[in-house]
């Protein structure tokens, strides 16, 4: 399982330039100037706390903090 806070601290870890605390639960992370390339550094640091691989088919439906956790509760 993975909280909101830990997918926030990914952000920041990922090295993502986001105002983390402006992103509500059910934000699409992209309305907050998140790329491709972020989210591929994103998903890169998530594999590494949630200790689960993301696979490549489940990457586009991952766009809220919400749609990550669910992912992770799966």
């Amino acid at each position: 399982m993975i909280t909101e806070q830990q997918v926030k601290d990914a952000i920041i870890a990922a090295g993502i330039d986001a105002d983390v605390s402006a992103i509500g639960p059910r934000d699409d992370l992209a309305d907050h100037g998140i790329d491709s390339l972020d989210f591929f550094n994103l998903f890169l640091e998530l594999e590494d706390v949630g200790g689960k691989k993301i696979p490549d088919e489940d990457i586009d439906k991952m766009n809220t903090v919400e749609a990550i956790i669910q992912f992770y509760e799966d």
